[in-house]
């Protein structure tokens, strides 16, 4: 259940509560400043992370494709080379021109190591280097043979043969008819010429690259690290035709390694930023928290004062009450200005007993005039939460001040603003209550909101106030001059009197007089007064003789 809000004899507290509410209060900005630099911090390194990654792949991709492409061209030259020779081979077996075709389709093609021609005996007759005689036997070193057994020219692991040095992969052409039918005419080609249009040292140290057939191995290049350290991206691309597979490995090293240059400048940045927001917070709660300390200490140390600013009736000529206004002057500082502090009280709930300290300062003040004047009467504003909270009663709390000082309970009025006629059930009971029991009620500020004349004629309100920013038009011929007799002439229709405030000049006094407006409060009369200056200034206001009644058009 909800706490109600304390009155003044609560506000106190001890210094450890103090210390404790201080000491929350900055633990919840820190960690609101901390979210705030934190968050967008982690959700752009998330953000550039899959970027990374993307780009990553990507790239990754275009390497597997250019290889991919490599392997295409250099099976396909193969290929074409083998079938080029066939019919040579076919008809004249290892013939000095088979030889010289042999060097006519190498001629060119660098990545192709050697052309051979292997009789049907399994002897290796003549490459494109030359003949063989007697023929080489090289049955020892046949392979299996990977491809369907349909296609023209199938592929080989790499294999090491005896006339060539080192590993090669064999392209091998089956002569079907002709003379020497069982032949076979085969290419080798060197592993690492699969795989020249790429490198996977450039792929980080988890970087690899394989070309593969049915499964089985035709190439493959590897960083030594590589075994150690797994590689988190993969790209793989076919090789046309051919079902040879490519597939491109790379590790985090080099898939991230720009992104993590870019993110530890982003960490720095956010952790100056957090440190600093976290600072910046800590620094306004404790501000915040001690003003708000600092406030309720004021409220039982003396330092609240109330000042008064004279209401005339612009009519007859008369003081005939105030605007109770609380002011603050701290011990140890200069004045703490309405606005702050005010604004401050409302937003912690404290505002509800610096109002019942108001109504009480007021009685002890000017009860005296209160109970004597019948004439006279004090204006107490009212924040929104005495409208809001079903638990707080302004009524109340006016009905005892006024019982306790004796003097009427219509000499007490009040004034609400427009904002806080939200709830207009709640506002109506409190309204309500208010006049039933002698209060007068009136809408401060009129104009300033988005109540309508119509939407205010809803509630049981005695009065008008209208804003100083209408008053100060006055005689300007600004377009907004006429807006204060607007109001005059609305507030008049619905028998509404009209109090217009911050009235500056005599030629703004004298326009509302003659427009029928019945008060004014304004610097043309005096500021807000402390209670001696202001009952000094009652008598003294009160002493001139009163000004003729202006006609009203």
């Amino acid at each position: 259940m909800t706490k109600a809000p304390p009155d003044a004899a609560s506000l106190a507290g001890g210094g450890s509560r103090r210390l404790k509410r201080a000491t929350r209060r900055k633990i919840v900005y820190a960690a609101v400043a901390l979210t705030l630099a934190v968050v967008p911090t982690a959700l752009a390194l998330a953000l550039t992370y899959w970027q990374a990654a993307s780009q990553a792949r990507t790239r990754l991709g275009d390497v597997a494709e250019a290889t991919a492409e490599r392997v295409r061209t250099v099976l396909w030259a193969a290929e074409g080379a083998l079938v080029a020779v066939h019919h040579t081979a076919s008809e004249e077996g290892c013939s000095g021109r088979l030889v010289s075709d042999f060097a006519a389709a190498a001629t060119g093609r660098d990545w192709l190591r050697a052309l051979a021609f292997i009789d049907p005996a399994g002897r290796l007759a003549c490459t494109s280097y030359g003949a063989f005689d007697p023929p080489i036997p090289v049955r020892d070193h046949r392979v299996a043979l990977l491809g369907p057994e349909g296609w023209a020219v199938r592929f080989s692991q790499p294999v090491d043969m005896a006339y060539l040095p080192g590993s090669s992969v064999l392209a091998v052409h089956r002569l079907s008819r002709g003379r020497y039918a069982g032949s076979a005419v085969v290419a080798a080609i060197a592993p690492s010429e699969l795989l020249a249009a790429s490198d996977a040292g450039a792929l980080g140290a988890a970087g690899r690259i394989d070309v593969s057939l049915d499964g089985a191995l035709l190439a493959e290049d590897a960083e030594d690290a590589a075994a150690g350290e797994a590689a988190p991206l993969t790209e793989i691309r076919e090789a046309g035709a051919f079902r040879v597979r490519v597939e491109a490995s790379a590790g985090n090293d080099w898939a991230f390694s720009d992104w993590r240059r870019s993110a530890a400048i982003a960490v720095a940045a956010g952790t100056f930023a957090a440190v600093a927001f976290v600072a910046a917070a800590v620094r306004m709660a404790g501000r915040r928290a001690s003003m708000r300390d600092d406030l309720r200490d004021a409220l039982e140390n003396g330092e609240l004062a109330v000042h008064y600013q004279p209401v005339i009736d612009l009519q007859r000529g008369r003081c005939v009450g105030a605007e109770a206004l609380i002011r603050w002057t701290p011990a140890t500082g200069a004045p703490v200005s309405p606005d702050v502090f005010v604004q401050l009280a409302e937003d912690t709930g404290d505002i509800v007993p610096m109002t019942r300290w108001l109504m009480r300062k007021v009685a002890d003040e000017v009860g005296e005039r209160l109970r004597t004047d019948e004439s006279f009467h004090i204006a107490v504003n009212l924040a929104p939460v005495h409208f809001n909270d079903g638990r707080v009663s302004a009524a109340a709390d006016a009905f005892a001040v006024a019982a306790r000082s004796g003097f009427p309970l219509g000499r007490l009025q009040f004034e609400i603003t427009e904002r806080a006629l939200v709830d207009e059930r709640r506002c109506r009971e409190v309204i309500a209550a208010l006049s039933n029991q002698g209060n007068r009620v009136s809408i401060d500020d009129f104009g300033t909101g988005y109540s309508s004349l119509a939407y205010v004629g809803n509630f049981r309100v005695d009065a008008l106030k209208i804003d100083k920013a209408f008053v100060k038009t006055i005689g300007t011929g600004a377009a907004s001059a006429g807006l204060a007799d607007i109001i005059v002439d609305m507030a008049s229709s619905l028998g509404l009197k009209v109090v217009a405030e911050g009235v500056e000049t005599e030629a703004q006094a004298a326009h509302l007089r003659q427009r029928g407006v019945q008060f004014a409060q304004g610097w043309l009369y005096s500021k807000p007064l402390p209670v001696g200056e202001f009952l000094a200034f009652v008598d003294r206001f009160n002493a001139a003789p009163p000004v003729p009644a202006a006609a009203t058009t």
